[in-house]
């Protein structure tokens, strides 16, 4: 069964804010992540969390274990050029889900993926977007070390 689970995060800003992401129950009454996180950081797709429901709503406890899939969040200065970054970034064997109109994107990078390429690809396009590394993997950090 999928649920919307609750992530209570601060934003750049220093504001606490929500976003809401989709997971599946498990048989262990833990929840796997169900979709990429647009905003909120330290959660990727993948990961087993374990929630606390208060009243009809279910919001994020602990991380019980991560999924080894990194979560990057980009924005573009040059929404024109936004399909040809994300299809290269397809090819590069990520996965991404983007925001309605454009200009912003979650990018899903699986655990098998060297991120020291996708980084690369990204920090070549600089002049193009922005991004922000919201939760890197243990084997991803050690990549670009």
């Amino acid at each position: 069964m999928r649920q919307k689970i609750s992530l209570v995060y601060k934003n750049l800003d220093e504001v606490i804010s929500e976003e809401l992401v989709w997971a599946e129950l498990l048989d262990n009454g833990f929840y796997k992540v169900d979709n990429i996180p647009f905003y909120a950081p330290n959660v990727a797709y993948g990961d087993i969390i374990s929630v606390e429901k208060e009243d009809d709503k279910f919001y994020f406890e602990d991380l019980i274990e991560a999924s080894g899939n990194s979560t990057v969040q980009i924005v573009f200065f040059d929404k024109s050029k936004e399909k040809e970054i994300m299809h290269n970034l397809d090819i590069l064997g990520c996965s991404w889900e983007g925001i309605e109109g454009g200009g912003y994107c979650a990018l899903d990078i699986p655990l098998e993926i060297d991120y020291k390429n996708i980084q690369f690809f990204l920090n070549q396009n600089s002049d193009l977007l922005d991004y922000r590394e919201a939760c890197l993997s243990e084997t991803h950090s050690e990549q670009i070390m």
